[in-house]
């Protein structure tokens, strides 16, 4: 972080170009950044000042200003925090960090009903937001209301397990690519084909590694059963426009023309709405 630092202050002190306007505003987001290594590196007082220049270059933006919420909250200056907060929100009332941040700034000052309010509305935006929850109950425990403050206690700590295990899954699943990866550049392709299926075992529901598995069965030459793979993807709605593209090559090898026909019309289909939805 300090050699980031060092980096961008160089950046700040280069010469101007032809264009004011858009130096002031590189050089906003210069400070920015700034500020943003000096908060991880819980240099306070330093994040705001580079911080406060940045809204100062760039007023409308709302990621200093976001962030300088955050650092004025982890300061204890609650009021400024609020209105920093407050100012993000009034810009852009979807911005669901701003209202989880008033509502633990509205809990940190005794304002409970406020604090639930806006964890509530964060939540509304954002559902995936667990530290607006656990400030939902903390606010509603403290205000009195215990009965649902247990109630959305109950929920944080049961959305909490469930991420870890989702956590702890990907982290397997990953770990498994990558010693299926290392089988595969050994040429060892049986063994990872046996990997694979172990793991679709485990992780029946997992659209990766059904993936892996139809391509290294199409790579041993096992057709019949890499098409079998596939439509197994297609039959759960985990594919995408490759699946059906990669189906229709197997049934190619299968000699089953019309059916290959087919998953080549879904196939330009789907890869068509995916450079629609990409360009919309």
């Amino acid at each position: 972080y300090q050699k980031a630092i060092e980096a961008f202050e160089g950046a700040a002190h280069r010469g101007t170009s032809s264009d004011p306007e858009l130096d002031r505003q590189q050089l906003g987001v210069i400070h920015q950044k700034i500020g943003e290594m000096n908060f991880y590196l819980v240099r306070f007082d330093e994040a705001i000042a580079a911080l406060t220049k940045a809204l100062e270059l760039n007023p409308s933006s709302l990621s200093p200003r976001l962030l300088l919420g955050t650092v004025y909250l982890r300061r204890g200056r609650l009021e400024e925090a609020a209105a920093e907060y407050s100012r993000v929100i009034s810009a852009n009332s979807r911005v669901a960090t701003a209202h989880d941040g008033l509502a633990q700034v509205n809990l940190e000052l005794g304002r409970y009903k406020e604090s639930a309010t806006e964890a509530e509305q964060a939540l509304a935006i954002d559902p995936e937001l667990q530290s607006s929850r656990y400030i939902k109950a903390m606010a509603l425990i403290r205000g009195g209301n215990e009965q649902g403050g247990r109630t959305a206690l109950q929920d944080y700590q049961q959305r909490e397990t469930e991420q870890r295990n989702a956590a702890s899954r990907l982290n397997t699943v990953a770990e498994l690519e990558g010693k299926c990866a290392t089988l595969l550049s050994e040429d060892r392709v049986r063994e990872a084909m046996e990997m694979l299926n172990e793991g679709i075992r485990e992780y029946p529901l997992n659209a990766r590694l059904h993936l892996k598995l139809g391509l290294v069965q199409s790579r041993l030459g096992l057709h019949r059963e890499a098409a079998q793979t596939f439509e197994t993807i297609v039959r759960m709605q985990l594919d995408d426009f490759l699946v059906h593209r990669q189906l229709a090559r197997e049934y190619e090898q299968l000699g089953n023309k019309e059916g290959a026909q087919e998953q080549r019309v879904v196939y330009l289909q789907r890869y068509d709405a995916a450079l629609q939805t990409t360009k919309n």
